[in-house]
């Protein structure tokens, strides 16, 4: 018989399979698992919201002949039932997934991006905007892979203030050769008190253009090479 494994994760997609089975992607401390969930009924409501997106829950799960995961147990953790209140909470929560999804992959341990995920799960009902969230998680995400070396100064000439961002690195226009992502001097300062935000009313206080926010997540989707 093939071991089985508990695991704790976040729900971040479900794709309905056959008539009474889920494909779920299950974000955990330990990476991200493709889980195959079968046997749902809507006469069982508890493993239906334990398969759904942005369901924290428990799985016994054991390895197939194939990369995915077979679930033999599931339960709900917690619902984030406050994210199903309004369609800009799920969106922002989309976002947080599709952040997570692009940068994990299966096998890889993260367990200090999964309490990051958390955290700014709760967050999201508390706040009025959700794009310095969103924007800030991505941030956040990047450095935690190491993708991201955010300074007020250039990274080659530590006197001159840094403009653009490219590869990961803080540059000056004098060093940027390579046609990095420019940032006026107001968006430089909002890209750092975004990345090292700590509090909600850091993120709270911000208002964001659209502009800003193209450019970050061009780059964030764009120039990283994962």
């Amino acid at each position: 018989m093939m071991e089985q494994e508990r695991i704790e994760g976040i729900v971040l997609r479900a794709m309905e399979y056959k008539d009474t089975q889920r494909l779920v992607t299950l974000f955990s401390p330990t990476g991200l698992y493709h889980i195959v969930v079968k046997r749902l009924s809507s006469k069982r409501v508890g493993p239906l919201l334990a398969s759904s997106p942005f369901s924290k829950s428990e799985c016994i799960v054991q390895r197939g002949q194939s990369a995915l995961f077979s679930c033999s147990d599931l339960s709900l953790l917690d619902d984030y039932s406050a994210l199903r209140t309004r369609y800009a909470f799920m969106e922002a929560a989309g976002s947080l997934a599709r952040a997570v999804l692009h940068t994990q992959l299966p096998g890889k341990p993260a367990p200090l991006l999964y309490q990051l995920l958390e955290l700014y799960l709760q967050k999201i009902p508390l706040l009025e905007e959700q794009t310095p969230l969103v924007v800030s998680f991505q941030l956040k995400l990047l450095k935690h892979e190491g993708l991201l070396r955010l300074s007020m100064y250039c990274s080659l000439c530590p006197h001159q203030p840094a403009a653009f961002l490219l590869k990961g690195e803080s540059l000056c226009s004098m060093h940027d050769q390579q046609g990095g992502i420019s940032f006026s001097r107001e968006e430089w300062a909002l890209l750092l008190s975004l990345c090292e935000a700590r509090y909600i009313d850091d993120l709270r206080s911000h208002m964001i253009p659209p502009s800003f926010v193209e450019k970050v997540q061009t780059y964030f989707y764009t120039f990283p090479d994962y």
